[in-house]
């Protein structure tokens, strides 16, 4: 009996344990004005600078980068990191967007865009819900080949 209560107990706090692990980050969507200016410079925004900054590549203001105005801030990317440039498929309902990240984000899981992209990503049923609301849950985001936000990787992004 007393192994059966050994076992019961180590049992529940398991399970409590279990119960107490947090989920995966959820990934939330907003959008800010500065990533729609085409002659916004990329020098002040997170991914303009150092080696693995987008102005080496050739990209010195946001209308330049190859799906421009798909173009925006995600946690991936950060100064001189590798992030900087990479191609997120975002998805909202049965929509989806491909989006260059330009800058940085602070909060894991959140992504921040266009207010053009915005619109367009989250219309549903004639209404712009990420626009209207500010900050929309997005049901999915992953990285996925360049090629998918108009780089050349010698890639094809529905093959990548």
């Amino acid at each position: 009996m007393k192994v059966f209560t050994t076992l019961l107990s180590l049992g529940l706090a398991a399970s409590v344990a279990v119960a107490q692990t947090p989920g995966p980050t959820p990934f939330t969507l907003s959008y800010n004005d500065i990533y729609q200016d085409r002659n916004q410079p990329l020098e002040p925004l997170a991914c303009g600078g150092g080696q693995n900054g987008l102005v080496t590549r050739g990209y010195d203001v946001l209308g330049r980068i190859p799906n421009f105005d798909n173009v925006g801030a995600g946690n991936a990317a950060s100064y001189n990191s590798q992030g900087c440039g990479a191609c997120y498929k975002l998805i909202y309902r049965d929509n989806s967007a491909y989006i260059t990240l330009v800058d940085n984000t602070a909060r894991p899981g959140l992504f921040v865009i266009s207010t053009n992209a915005v619109k367009a990503l989250t219309r549903v049923n004639g209404t712009s819900e990420g626009y209207d609301k500010g900050t929309v849950t997005l049901d999915d985001a992953y990285e996925v080949d360049g090629s998918c936000c108009g780089f050349d990787t010698g890639k094809d992004c529905n093959n990548a």
